[in-house]
């Protein structure tokens, strides 16, 4: 079982599920979709899915975005729609896929099946408990809404970003937590009214069942009732369950039902904290030798035992699901463990509160009133103290993915290795794994540091109609130019750059350098600058008459990060590598010819900052959206390598007003990028800038056809072209 299971878990880190959601890509031409609303909108995304219009695998497991017109009442839980839709978000590992719905119209149902009818029903029901929780509820309904109905879109944003980093996100997740809590109170119930042991056991077993199916079964509740049912099963046969065996089980059944589970992380993680808790609690019927840590007169009471068995589970747990967490989301949160043991009390707490809340409403309104006080209570201060773990400076940080890789490898050698070895004693065996993890730790920075040592590296990031491009130094620092696009609530920062540069394990930037005031350049800044230490913000340009500079200014004053004008002549030189500022040049801040005002400001793409990248005999020219005119004053000011160049960024999205046959005889590149949007509207790139590369024979790379590039080049002027992984 255990070689199985870590084969299943290397194949599906390596690679991609069967019939995994792979959106064409951000700006696609718009589709006409069908299918069904499964929450109702809380001003986020809210989950659908789809019948009809999406690429194979897209059906289920996506979210859409809405913006309801001026008296348009906006769409509910339960809906069957028909919209004009595009992609907002590609997805990837961690994310989800974000359609944006367009002028969405509700269809009948008059041609659908029982089946797709009844799941639209139960969509509709969960709609009608949202609503009642948003009004009994308030502000802090996102979060009961979570806990009770699996909805999270309710949750602002900064409240997710603060569970991630406590280390608390699985709290949020209907799982075996909160099925657990669940299943104490049905039979705290049924004990009360004095019903008999099978009567109890057997109402758990229904109730749970239709709970998750009511929810749309959720793949770590669906695990949780069905080892609870499994239990049962074992415990009417006369048998006492063995727990691995039983877990193993729930995983072929849950695999030979819907193959799909696979591939959700909800159902990755939750087996291996089930796998962990199976491992380290024993049976109750099993001798339980007293802990060293815990006194031994504390042990004989039952609180003694809660707290033994709440502290190794927690732990245990927490330890086993890292790993995953760190591989799928890029954090890894030091506090997790203590936070998830605070935590655990609180949200047994608030799940029944939110329930009694939900039926005091239902059958006696009046009452539910009564009821949401104590319960909007118990949620602000589990949001609070949430919020006040995640604060605590290093509660948390951005870590590569080979992070996990070598929490798992510790784990498992720690845990495996001894008995393997047949190693006795516990000091011995603590010895071992001791060394065993100081070789491994040992090893993090020199793989850290041949991985990519002595080369540059320039990504050009898929962020659609726009720009971002992180640089990395040969010995490991980083600078970003430009921050990707923002519409419609979604910006690149968060979604794409951010996920990036985490799994590259990027601790912090040296700089970002915007290149212009445009939202598809400078739109994902503020997640950047909240998510990721940076070091100073560089910006061509002034801020008259742009208001997204004005923005960009107010959001690194409020991060106290510094800014600096970035004007021809500025060099930054980090470990070999050398980046020119080339365009625009200083431009006076006085009062102009008439004493009065300040100069005119040119267009935003005329100051476009163009740079040089130089790393021995490797030269890039990156050059932001400036237009042929600042292409020709290059030209003019000689600042340009005269024997040509290795890369050549091509000017606003390769527009016709860019890339001038001029520019490409003096420069000679050898490969030119191309950063747009597919099925973009303007165009981009152009046909006559792509047939003067053709002419010329310069190959080229297209995000919107060929994804993220990634460019890896030596000192003596070689370089490889590869897509981003």
């Amino acid at each position: 079982m255990a070689v199985c299971g870590a084969a299943v878990v290397a194949g599906l880190l390596s690679g991609e599920p069967r019939g995994t959601c792979r959106p064409p890509g951000l700006g696609d031409p718009a589709t006409e979709v069908r299918g069904l609303v499964l929450a109702t909108p809380a001003g986020g995304t809210f989950p659908v899915w789809a019948r009809d219009g999406l690429p194979p695998g897209c059906g289920s497991g996506i979210k859409a975005v809405h913006f309801p017109s001026e008296g348009d009442p906006g769409l509910r839980a339960g809906d069957w729609i028909q919209a004009s839709a595009d992609w907002l978000s590609p997805g990837g590992v961690g994310r989800t896929p974000v359609l944006r719905l367009r002028s969405p119209n509700r269809t009948d149902t008059s041609g659908l099946g029982p089946l797709l009818k009844w799941r639209g029903r139960m969509a509709g029901l969960r709609g009608l408990l949202q609503d009642r929780l948003r009004g009994r509820l308030g502000d802090r309904s996102g979060l009961a809404e979570a806990l009770v109905l699996a909805e999270r879109g309710g949750i602002p944003r900064e409240s997710r970003d603060a569970f991630a980093g406590a280390g608390v996100a699985h709290l949020l997740a209907i799982s075996g937590f909160h099925v657990g809590v669940l299943a104490g109170l049905i039979l705290a119930l049924t004990g009360w009214a004095g019903a008999g042991r099978r009567f109890r056991t057997r109402a758990v077993s229904g109730v749970l069942a239709a709970y998750v199916i009511f929810l749309g079964l959720p793949a770590a509740a669906v695990r949780a009732t069905l080892l609870i049912a499994l239990v049962g099963l074992a415990r009417g046969l006369g048998r006492e369950p063995h727990r691995v065996a039983l877990l193993s089980t729930a995983f072929l059944l849950m695999l030979v039902v819907r193959p799909g589970f696979l591939g959700e992380v909800g159902f990755q993680l939750s087996f291996a904290g089930a796998l962990a808790l199976a491992m380290v609690t024993r049976p109750a019927s099993a001798p339980h030798p007293t802990p060293r840590w815990l006194p031994r007169r504390l042990w004989g009471t039952t609180a003694g035992r809660w707290i033994h068995d709440g502290i190794l589970a927690g732990v245990a747990a927490t330890l086993a699901t890292l790993p995953m967490a760190v591989w799928h989301f890029g954090r890894l949160p030091l506090l997790g463990i203590p936070a998830t043991l605070a935590l655990s009390p609180l949200a047994a707490l608030a799940v029944p509160l939110v329930l009694a809340t939900l039926a005091a409403d239902l059958l006696v309104p009046p009452l539910g009133g009564l009821v949401a006080l104590p319960t909007r209570f118990v949620l602000g201060g589990f949001e609070a103290v949430v919020g006040a773990v995640a604060g605590i400076p290093g509660a948390w940080f951005w870590a590569p993915r080979e992070v996990g890789v070598l929490v798992a490898s510790a784990l498992v050698i720690g845990s495996v290795l001894p008995r393997v070895l047949a190693v006795s004693g516990p000091k011995a065996r603590w010895t071992a794994r001791a060394a065993l993890l100081i070789c491994i730790l040992g090893m993090w920075p020199v793989v850290r540091t041949l991985r990519g040592a002595g080369v540059l590296e320039i990504v050009m990031l898929d962020v659609g109609q726009g720009d971002a491009i992180p640089i990395r130094t040969p010995a490991g620092r980083w600078i970003l130019v430009d921050t990707g696009p923002a519409r419609d609530g979604w910006d690149a920062g968060s979604a794409l750059i951010l996920p990036y540069l985490a799994g590259r394990g990027v601790p912090g930037l040296e700089a970002v350098i915007l290149t212009h005031p445009d939202l598809d350049h400078l739109g994902g800044l503020s997640s950047v600058l909240a998510g990721i230490e940076v070091g100073m913000v560089m910006g061509g340009g002034t801020a008259a008459g742009k208001e997204s500079l004005i923005g960009a200014l107010e959001t690194a004053r409020r991060e106290e990060v510094p800014w600096i004008r970035a004007e021809a002549g500025e060099v930054i030189s980090l470990d070999g590598m050398e980046l020119s500022i080339l365009h625009p040049a200083p431009v006076s801040l006085g009062t102009g010819d008439s004493g009065t005002r300040p100069p005119p400001l040119e267009d935003a793409n005329d100051r476009s900052v163009a740079m040089l990248v130089r790393y021995g005999e490797f030269t890039a020219l990156l050059t932001g959206d400036a237009p042929v005119e600042v292409e020709e004053r290059l030209l003019a000011s000689g600042s340009l390598p005269g024997g040509g160049i290795s890369l050549l960024k091509l000017g606003h999205h390769g527009s016709r007003t860019s890339t001038s046959s001029l520019l490409l005889d003096a420069t000679h590149p050898r490969l030119a990028l191309v950063s747009a949007g597919r099925g973009n509207r303007f165009g981009h790139p152009h046909p006559g800038v792509l047939g003067r590369l053709r002419t010329r024979g310069i190959p080229w790379w297209n995000t919107a056809r060929d994804g993220g590039i990634r460019i890896v080049a030596r000192p003596d002027g070689e370089f490889e072209s590869l897509p981003v992984r």
